[in-house]
């Protein structure tokens, strides 16, 4: 729907996809971290 709308390209600025990608990326690391140390 939104890649016929916008004329066949998609419609997402890196700019503003980059900051919520870092920040996910870093709560990833954080589950992970936290899940290895309650194996222990």
């Amino acid at each position: 729907m939104l890649f016929t709308a916008t004329g066949k390209q998609v419609g997402i600025n890196m700019a503003t996809l980059m900051p919520c990608h870092q920040l996910l990326g870093k709560f990833w690391k954080v589950g992970v971290r936290y899940r290895q140390s309650k194996q222990v």
